[in-house]
């Protein structure tokens, strides 16, 4: 058991050196691609951020019909 343990630091020591050698305006590019792809936040997160993107254009389509309204019957 102890030897897979110190197998498994082994690994992850290895991979931390490699992340010093990178550059770091290519890592913060590289992360800032992964989390546009992935989105930001958990998933009940993105469900009211989806919600409140609904509510929105459903209020930017009633109010723009309610200020046609307006200007045919003034």
């Amino acid at each position: 058991m102890d030897a897979l343990q110190t197998e498994n630091w082994k690994s992850v020591k290895a991979d931390s050196q490699q992340d010093i050698k990178i550059n770091p305006k290519r890592m913060q590019r590289s992360i800032k691609k992964q989390l546009e792809v992935q989105g930001i936040g958990t998933k009940s997160q993105q469900a009211l951020k989806l919600q409140q993107e609904e509510t929105k254009v459903t209020h930017k389509e009633k109010s723009r019909k309610q200020k046609e309204d307006e200007k045919q019957h003034p």
